[in-house]
């Protein structure tokens, strides 16, 4: 019986990973048809903003953390003076940091930060809804989710909004 139960666990846990990298290529293909990877920062006023507060927290992890990160800071903002980390709690500049550390500093590897959060999300409403309602309902609201235009925008910007969602 505990068998049967560890295989069940293993094949939803499967499911999930699989959902997961399905609504994640469902974002990147809306991202890539609709041009977001190479468009301008103008999906909103702060998407600048969130950009290059991503790329300064990338900068002061590249420099070696010699500084302290206010006088980092500091001198980052009279350089580049379109920068503001306390919109938003740090986490959402960190995970995006990271990105650009891996990946490199570009709008691309920004938007696959709000893909994967997007995913995460829509991964999320299958997790929770798929005990109440089953597992068709549950993927179809996951598909339902990343398909809603208003959704669509933000995860085509470099905006924390889906991140938010996600957590």
């Amino acid at each position: 019986m505990q068998r049967l139960r560890d295989t069940a666990a293993g094949a939803d846990a499967a499911l999930v990973i699989v959902l997961s990298v399905i609504f994640l290529l469902l974002c990147l293909f809306v991202q890539h048809s609709t041009g977001a990877w190479n468009a301008a920062f103008t999906a909103y006023p702060d998407e600048p903003s969130h950009f290059i507060s991503s790329v300064m927290i990338r900068d002061y992890f590249a420099s070696g953390m010699t500084s302290s990160p206010m006088s980092f800071a500091r001198n980052y903002y009279s350089h580049y003076p379109f920068f503001a980390v306390g919109y938003w709690p740090p986490f959402y500049y960190l995970v995006t940091a990271l990105t650009f550390l891996v990946l490199g500093v570009g709008r691309a590897q920004a938007l696959l930060v709000s893909a994967l959060a997007a995913a995460g999300a829509a991964t999320m409403l299958v997790i929770l809804l798929r005990k109440r309602c089953g597992l068709v309902i549950a993927c179809c609201a996951g598909f339902l989710f990343l398909s809603l235009p208003e959704v669509q925008h933000w995860f085509s910007a470099v905006m924390t909004d889906e991140m938010v969602a996600f957590l």
